[in-house]
């Protein structure tokens, strides 16, 4: 697994973390909109990049799930076309 990666699991894990622990802090607010934020965009990119994911080999439910966590570092890593 790639830095990459890995940091951004780290990143996924402390905006959970912000979204589900309870509290007022002013960084836990912005964390729960960067969370819902990034939920969003990820899923604007499964549906502009749902074709390339459909035809890359392996499993569409994998890409998915990929693509929701790793975004574009995830579909630059499938073949064109």
């Amino acid at each position: 697994m790639s830095i990459t990666r890995i940091a951004l699991l780290v990143a996924w894990l402390l905006l959970l973390a912000a979204v589900l622990l309870p509290g007022a802090h002013p960084m836990q607010a912005a964390g729960r909109w960067l969370f819902w934020i990034l939920i969003v965009a990820h899923a604007i990119e499964c549906v502009l990049f749902f074709s390339r994911l459909r035809k890359a080999p392996g499993s569409l439910a994998g890409h998915l799930w990929n693509t929701m966590l790793f975004g574009i570092f995830h579909i630059k890593t499938l073949p064109r076309g």
